[in-house]
């Protein structure tokens, strides 16, 4: 950035109506998110992407960057347009964000709800009647409790989390004795009433989109599942952009880690309430991420990650107390992640591998994960391969002029018939920008025209040519 102001400046951002002070030196971007307006930033505010145009349409304009200079004309640069990375403000503004720097994700699938599993928790859950205490008999309820488990269970080095120790005496006298004991090896995680339904949840932390799950427990069924978007979107689309800003700015690291458990709690809320459950019968939680998401989730450093030879912290399982991070759920409830597998090719893709039971497999397989980090496994006599690439950048269409992601009034489809143009949009709305599937659409389109020869190459005597 050319500016670096010594004195703060009120920005109003529309059409959100949110007005802003800004800290100084920081850029606009940094200030919309402060503010939690949406701009789009495919490349996390490196200014190597065309994502976050932004309109000046009031107030004192900044001088244009030199990146911006060879970005935009000399007309539009007059008129106030910018990339929100690549200025601070000036003085006191009005900026427009265009629709399609604020548009959000309106294309996400999540498959399951009708998917059944069968059930083999990592959790025991134990029916217990213990014996009233007395004078006669005043053993401490925790003691009680053990020998009774014992019998039920055998005998083991029973343990008890601290927190569902605390609420112990209530439980057991509020329930009149009787009580549902959950188990993980030989610690007690939460004690519930009899009948309690208990659930797990299930995440796949994608870098775009995060897919969740609650599943129950005794049956296997999926109860209910929902996506959304990854938060983290606003530190870059991809997940070297993240790498980038996590290890240079461990406060934004930190954030990255906020954004997502608190997506997660608030959409496991809404899961669970609309099936009358309480968070705190989540009893078991499972994670799968990318390497990059991993981490980030987890809080472990991601430097290693953006450096060759691109070395992870960890490859292997990690169990974790979900409180130790602040996520919904009982009070001893444990969180496992999926081993990842090397830097770029991380726990969703073992649990792909899992899924379609790789390791018995004896045929010849290729196995695709595609999202904006792909990984692409060859299954080939008892030998797995694996390998990863960013596909973000492709299907999202962030570093093309008009690109954007597939939101309402993204151009998804492009056809020629003659002399006619037709195009179809995420919504049947006026378009704003291209998506991914758009561009190979129009490449085909032009091809099949004979716009393009057989090398992609533009055709210069196809009649609607136009070389500037």
């Amino acid at each position: 950035m050319s500016h670096d102001p010594a004195k703060t400046a009120r920005i109003d951002f529309e059409p959100a109506g949110v007005e802003v002070q800004t800290i100084p030196g920081e850029s606009i971007l940094d200030s919309a998110r402060r503010a939690k307006v949406r701009i789009a930033s495919a490349c996390g505010g490196r200014g190597i992407c065309k994502s976050c145009i932004i309109h000046f349409t009031g107030g004192d304009i900044p001088p244009p960057s030199a990146n911006d200079r060879d970005f935009f004309s000399s007309s539009k640069l007059g008129r106030g347009w910018r990339r929100a990375c690549q200025c601070s403000a000036i003085g006191d503004s009005r900026i427009h964000v265009p629709a399609r720097a604020r548009a959000e994700s309106a294309r996400m699938q999540v498959d399951g709800s009708e998917f059944w599993v069968q059930p083999e928790p990592l959790v025991e859950i134990c029916t217990i009647e213990l014996t009233r205490p007395s004078l006669a008999y005043p053993k401490a309820d925790f003691d009680r409790l053990v020998d009774r488990l014992s019998m039920e269970k055998g005998s083991r080095e029973w343990t008890i989390d601290p927190e569902t120790l605390r609420s112990l005496p209530a439980t057991l006298r509020r329930n009149h004795w009787l009580v549902q004991v959950v188990i993980f090896e030989n610690e007690i995680i939460a004690i519930q009433p009899t009948q309690t339904r208990l659930v797990g949840l299930a995440v796949d932390l994608g870098t775009t989109n995060i897919g969740i799950f609650l599943v129950d427990l005794h049956s296997g069924n999926t109860i209910a599942s929902t996506g959304i978007e990854n938060p983290q979107g606003i530190y870059g689309s991809d997940v070297i952009s993240r790498i980038g800003t996590a290890a240079q700015h461990p406060e934004k690291a930190t954030e990255m880690h906020r954004l997502v458990v608190d997506a997660i709690n608030q959409a496991a809320t809404s899961m669970c309430e609309a099936h009358q459950l309480a968070t705190d019968q989540i009893v078991d939680i499972v994670v799968a991420g990318n390497t990059a998401m991993h981490h980030l989730f987890t809080r472990l450093p991601v430097r290693g990650l953006g450096l060759a030879p691109f070395t992870p912290v960890i490859t292997r399982a990690m169990d974790f107390k979900a409180r130790e991070i602040c996520l919904k759920s009982a009070p001893g409830a444990r969180i496992h992640m999926i081993p990842n597998i090397a830097g770029f090719v991380g726990g969703d893709h073992t649990a792909m591998l899992i899924g379609i039971s790789a390791h018995t497999e004896s045929r010849t397989i290729v196995a695709l994960d595609i999202g904006t980090n792909t990984e692409i496994s060859l299954l080939h006599q008892g030998t797995i391969t694996s390998l990863s690439c960013p596909s973000g950048p492709a299907l999202e269409g962030g570093h093309i002029s008009c690109g954007m992601r597939a939101s309402t009034g993204a151009i998804e489809a492009i056809s020629i018939a003659g002399d006619s143009l037709r195009i179809k949009t995420i919504g049947d709305t006026d378009p704003i920008g291209l998506c991914g599937s758009a561009v190979v659409d129009a490449t085909a389109a032009f091809f099949l025209a004979g716009g393009l020869n057989h090398r992609g190459k533009i055709a210069r005597d196809y009649r609607h040519t136009v070389l500037q």
